[in-house]
């Protein structure tokens, strides 16, 4: 229809300018005027014109590489001698490029020197630029660049042809890491997975072990990568290392890959629980009710008669405790159980301390909370309120924990005032801003006192008595986690190995934990080397993991220091160190990457095959890839068309003068 309609237009001025196609007419008005009835049809039309063409260009990039560790292997006159000699199709030109940190024309690099890294996938790139027919890779594969040269073949539609250069018996099998869950529980059974990549051997099984575990593993010529799991059982609570190793054989390349360590925090299996109490009530009941649902407790109850509480003076539950709830205790009359008490939460148990009706703190207690002062318990309403490091904690999560709007208020506080630089606030009180929830340390354990009560009432949920959890639930097993997790530390920043090589990236990893142990994820990490000010993001792997990768600095020991922020609120920050080697990165792997080169030939639709088969052989049949060059015109979109059409009104206007026909 487009169509048809500009022809009826061009019928139209060729029917009313016929008069000037005679001899005596005037060729250029016409012509102006076409040129205005043409760029208004455009323009009134609003059809997208579009030219397509398909461009075989009749050229190949020769990339030659120029990197240290084929001047090591003695490859690097070999590759640019046949990059200038082996066999092209006729009319085909080549380009010669050599490649190492960087890319260039060979007239434009001359006799540069070998390059420190080998950035093959960003030489495959800037090959691609030029639109080339296919990229010839002359290289021995060792490639240390940050991008992968094999995806970006893959993405480049460009045939790439690989031929490799070294020795062709390279022998290595290496363990590349093992993933396991962090922290876990003793008594329980866990799965382990440890990577492996192996080639160059005739094939046979070897042994691989983890701890007292032991597999057999099968190498072969072909360089593969296989996981191999494990069930591995965590007996004591506490650091468990596990060490992956593999059997090693005659002839490989190297025998450092052949173990690798991982550490991993194991946590009480049961926590044996202690619940002391004044006197029976609805809150000692309800406690009860909640710790027995909780499958990794072990409980045991305490309650006072007559002034003194009614427990076995055996101390083998001083031990088998790891957590003591105290609620609205009175310390007198009981002094060498809670001399005890305080003995045990400095050497590492827990204790979680409840205000209310009756509680009379001691000299003990006074030692062991995390307070400066506390006042006789009002009464009122007191609605709680998540506060500071309690936001990130995800038992006051509302979608997934307790939603603080759905509990009743306490209906009595104890006003008490946080000891300064020893305590944490993580709920307080909307109306009057006083803390409600106060969490501190006492030797080598935790302490958390809750200033609200009666807290039993939390032991009702929306439709209780229901399958799922009640808050009271919720908070007594994210505080006895709290409570219970002394050993973990919630940031570690480390380098993924002792140290690195010139020329290489150092990549450090972050584990970040919540206050209550669990993997921290969402977080904002910036990370900076030494003093520079060149800030380096870390970004998250997965729940609760961390990564910064980048170029290794100057030779000799650095510091790191990373900054972890919930938002624009800092939590932390954490140092640590690394080590940089003189030697270079480029003169670690020596010898042909033949798994490399086949698998970037392949993506591409290309064609490997080593140095010694090309001498006899030419790139004759090699395949040209085509494109598609395409020429895109919105005529309304189009400015120049604007500025054409009044031109060529003032052209006529000006003929038209000069003729006398104005």
């Amino acid at each position: 229809m487009p169509i048809f309609v500009s022809l009826v237009l061009l019928t139209l001025a060729i029917l009313a300018y016929r008069r000037q196609f005679s001899p005596s007419g005037s060729w250029p008005l016409f012509i102006v005027r076409l040129l205005v009835i043409v760029a208004l049809s455009f323009i009134i039309i609003d059809k997208l014109i579009t030219i397509a063409r398909t461009e075989r260009p009749q050229r190949v990039v020769m990339l030659v590489d120029n990197s240290q560790s084929m001047t090591a292997i003695g490859a690097d006159s070999l590759a640019r001698s046949l990059a200038q000699n082996i066999q092209l199709p006729a009319g085909v030109q080549r380009d010669l490029w050599l490649f190492a940190d960087s890319a260039l024309p060979l007239a434009k690099a001359g006799r540069a020197e070998p390059g420190a890294r080998t950035r093959l996938g960003r030489a495959l790139e800037l090959a691609a630029e030029k639109r080339p027919g296919a990229i010839v890779v002359l290289s021995d594969g060792q490639d240390n660049g940050e991008l992968e040269p094999v995806n970006v073949a893959h993405r480049l539609n460009v045939p790439v042809w690989t031929i490799g250069f070294g020795s062709l018996t390279e022998q290595n099998a290496a363990i590349e890491g093992v993933i396991a869950p962090d922290p876990v529980f003793s008594g329980d059974t866990f799965s382990v997975t440890v990577r492996l990549s192996s080639g160059g051997f005739e094939q046979r099984s070897i042994r691989l072990t983890l701890g007292t575990e032991q597999r057999l593993v099968t190498v072969d010529p072909e360089f593969a990568e296989q996981e191999v799991q494990f069930q591995i059982s965590a007996q004591q609570p506490g650091r468990l290392t596990l060490t992956a190793r593999l059997e090693s054989l005659p002839g490989e390349k190297s025998y450092a890959d052949n173990s690798k360590t991982v550490v991993i925090g194991v946590r009480p299996g049961r926590f044996g629980v202690m619940l002391l109490a004044n006197r029976p009530g609805p809150e000692t009941r309800f406690f009860q009710h909640a710790l027995a649902e909780n499958p990794r407790v072990t409980l045991r109850t305490g309650l006072a008669l007559q002034g003194s509480l009614a427990i076995s003076e055996s101390e083998k539950w001083e031990k088998e405790t790891q957590v003591f709830i105290l609620d609205a205790i009175a310390e007198k009359g009981n002094e060498a159980l809670f001399t005890r008490i305080g003995t045990r939460v400095k050497q590492g148990a827990g204790a979680l301390v409840l205000a209310g009706p009756g509680f009379s703190p001691g000299p003990v207690l006074a030692s062991l909370l995390p307070l400066e002062s506390l006042a006789a318990p009002e009464s009122g309403f007191f609605t709680p309120a998540v506060i500071n490091e309690g936001r990130q904690v995800p038992w006051f999560d509302p979608t997934t924990g307790i939603d603080l709007n759905a509990v009743p208020p306490f209906a009595g506080m104890t006003r008490v005032k946080p000891r300064s630089g020893y305590s944490h606030v993580w709920l307080s009180c909307q109306e009057n801003g006083l803390p409600l929830l106060v969490l501190g340390s006492y030797g080598k354990g935790r302490v958390a006192f809750v200033s609200g009560f009666p807290l039993w009432r939390w032991g009702f949920g929306p439709n209780w008595p229901t399958p799922s959890k009640t808050p009271l639930q919720v908070l007594l097993e994210g505080l006895i986690s709290y409570l219970t997790d002394v050993d973990t530390v919630r940031f570690r920043l480390q380098p993924d190995k002792p140290g690195f090589l010139s020329g290489e990236d150092v990549k450090l990893l972050l584990t970040a934990r919540t206050p209550d142990g669990a993997p921290w994820s969402g977080l904002t990490v910036m990370l900076w080397v030494d003093s520079e000010q060149t800030l380096i993001p870390m970004t998250e792997l997965d729940q609760g993991r961390y990564q910064a990768l980048f170029p290794a600095p100057r030779p000799g020991e650095h510091q790191t220091t990373a900054e972890i922020k919930l938002g624009s609120t800092p939590v932390d920050r954490v140092t640590s160190a690394f080590h940089v080697e003189e030697q270079s990165i480029e003169l670690t792997d020596i010898g042909i990457n033949r798994r490399l080169l086949r698998a970037i030939a392949e993506a591409s639709g290309g064609r490997f095959f080593p140095a010694d088969e090309s001498l006899r052989a030419d790139l004759s049949d090699i395949k040209l890839a085509s494109y598609q060059r395409q020429l895109s015109l919105d005529p309304r979109r189009t400015w120049w068309l604007y500025c054409l059409i009044p031109l060529a009104v003032s052209a006529e206007i000006v003929l038209r003068r000069r003729r006398g026909l104005l």
